[in-house]
């Protein structure tokens, strides 16, 4: 194989890993399962350090920080790019 060939192939091997872990179920700290993309949206989105709705402790998972501040950070550096963008996008129209 070409090297350009090689690089797709791990490109989409990548790809389908990445893929794979987002469907398969993600056990937190605390015990209980979750799929990948809710534990994404409970962990990145506020209120921030949420307890679990099945046992009441906080949600924890090696994934993501177990900071709250360097989550609410990101959450609104995302926030402020996605203003960005729109504001961007008026001033075009």
């Amino acid at each position: 194989t070409t090297p350009t060939a090689k690089t797709k192939t791990d490109a989409e091997a990548k790809k389908a890993r990445r893929l794979a872990r987002q469907k398969r179920p993600m056990r937190t700290y605390c015990g209980c399962w979750y799929h990948y993309a809710c534990l994404d949206k409970f962990m990145t989105e506020p209120p921030f350090g949420a307890a679990c709705p099945v046992d009441q402790r906080r949600v924890y998972h090696p994934d993501w920080p177990s900071d709250i501040r360097e989550l609410e950070r990101e959450w609104a550096s995302r926030e402020a790019r996605k203003r960005e963008i729109e504001d961007a996008a008026l001033a075009f129209l």
